[in-house]
């Protein structure tokens, strides 16, 4: 993750954040389900988080993020296109929460 994502996560849409923060609750519930997995992502260097685009980020796009989901059409009305893009903006945005 670079620089440009942690500033678009930062000023994301209101509305956009709360959707994203909402799931946020269940996925803290269902993919991060132990105190270790969780400290692992709150501890992650930003430019480390790069290393949840195959695990998290996949299941986010393949599961979160199809073409009919209100969050996708946030996204896209917020002129974020690229489903990679959303998923990295996601992490950091869940990221930047636990800091």
């Amino acid at each position: 993750m670079n620089s440009i994502i942690y500033e678009k996560a930062k000023r994301l849409d209101g509305s956009l954040k709360k959707t994203i923060m909402a799931l946020w609750e269940d996925m803290r519930k269902n993919i991060f389900t132990d105190n270790d997995s969780l400290s692992e992502f709150r501890d992650k260097n930003f430019d480390g988080l790069g290393d949840y685009h195959f695990g998290l980020g996949l299941y986010l796009r393949n599961n979160i993020l199809s073409s009919d989901s209100e969050l996708y059409l946030k996204f896209i009305e917020s002129g974020i296109n690229r489903r990679d893009d959303m998923s990295s903006l996601i992490i950091s945005l869940w990221h930047i929460s636990l800091q």
